[in-house]
């Protein structure tokens, strides 16, 4: 099985769980919701100058959308989510996901945003935070500064990620150094 045959599989049996949009809304409400420290300060500033900033995900979007929304004081015309996203019927209830548009790990690249994101973001100068090896690629051009978070295995993942991000941030660090250059931009 493939991936996106994976993701089209789990997609539709989340459709047969009867959730509805509130069951979304109620969970994102849940306190036990983590963000990287910073996380929410960083969001928070770059909406407040207008920095342009996706969160770019092969989870759900709807659901990523709610907790930002529970999260953060204001909502932003810069920021983004591009993700997955489910297909409601009139009542509210799952009945779906839009797989035209399916984000997966081997494909969450540029290529994945619509034009009208790809003119949002289009800037001579780019910050890609990721957490794995493949989230060097989600953004192309030498205007990229890559910022790596290595969580685990840190000894034995080292020496890939410094060869692949411009920093490394780990074991679960802050959003420091990023709020340092958004701050910078003064």
């Amino acid at each position: 099985m493939c991936v996106a045959q994976w993701y089209e599989t789990n997609h539709a049996l989340m459709a047969k769980q009867g959730i509805t949009r509130a069951d979304v809304s109620k969970a994102a409400r849940h306190d036990d919701i983590k963000f990287r420290n910073g996380s929410l300060e960083l969001l928070e500033t770059a909406g407040k100058r207008g920095i342009p900033l996706c969160v770019f995900s092969a989870g759900l979007g709807d659901v990523i959308e709610e907790v930002l929304k529970h999260n953060l004081s204001n909502e932003s015309e810069s920021l983004r989510v591009v993700s997955n996203k489910m297909v409601w019927s009139a009542t509210d209830l799952l009945v779906g996901f839009d797989n035209d548009n399916l984000i997966h790990m081997f494909n969450k690249n540029q290529s994945a945003l619509s034009q009208e994101d790809v003119a949002h973001f289009r800037r001579d100068n780019r910050i890609l935070l990721g957490d794995s090896i493949g989230d060097v690629t989600m953004l192309d051009g030498d205007d990229v500064l890559r910022v790596g978070f290595l969580n685990d295995h840190v000894e034995e993942k080292m020496e890939r990620y410094s060869e692949a991000f411009d920093v490394v941030i780990t074991e679960d660090g802050s959003m420091e150094k990023v709020l340092e250059l958004i701050n910078a931009l003064e």
